[in-house]
């Protein structure tokens, strides 16, 4: 979701030249980044698979998708140097990523194995409900993201991964991260 918000952002803003470097810098910092760091927690046996159902194990995950994000954030302030409307609208983005990250870190150190999936989700939902406010797009957006959420939920549910309590804990962060920072 936070490559998806990235896109969704430039999509929205008036046409803009990007630099060659853009998509692989937010590809590598905000997926790829955090998938390799995994699979090599697996390798060395910190992890059991990529899934990483296991509350305490996602401790180790957790920063790895943090530093990914931070990098991200970092790119995005230095190595694009332009005052921008999506590119500001981009930093606000990346910073909603390493906060909720952030939470999503320190929550389940606390003991409570909140939905990842379900704050990304809804994060991407209350980024594009910030623009409908905002700027003149279209509810098609809102309508597309709730319906996402609404599968992530039901498919983590069925899946056994969360409890209602841990996804709607998810949900709730995610939203409030993004809609506070982008409202504000």
């Amino acid at each position: 979701m936070a490559v998806g918000g990235f896109a969704f952002i430039i999509q929205q803003g008036v046409p803009i030249a990007l630099p060659w470097h853009f998509w692989p810098a937010i590809i590598f910092c905000f997926a790829a980044f955090p998938v390799l760091g995994i699979l090599l927690l697996i390798k060395r046996g910190l992890l059991e698979n990529i899934h990483v159902a296991k509350r305490t194990a996602r401790n180790r995950s957790y920063p790895l998708a943090l530093a990914g994000a931070a990098i991200g954030k970092l790119y995005l302030h230095y190595g694009i140097l332009t005052e921008h409307t999506v590119f500001l609208n981009m930093q606000l983005w990346a910073l909603c990523i390493n906060i909720t990250l952030f939470l999503l870190w320190i929550i389940n150190s606390a003991g409570l194995k909140i939905s990842a999936h379900t704050s990304g989700t809804s994060g991407f939902l209350a980024l594009c409900t910030a623009f409908l406010l905002q700027y003149p797009i279209s509810w098609n957006w809102v309508y597309i993201s709730v319906f996402i959420c609404a599968l992530v939920y039901i498919a983590r549910f069925r899946l056994s991964a969360h409890s209602h309590k841990e996804l709607i804990a998810g949900f709730c962060l995610g939203f409030i991260v993004t809609f506070a920072v982008f409202s504000l």
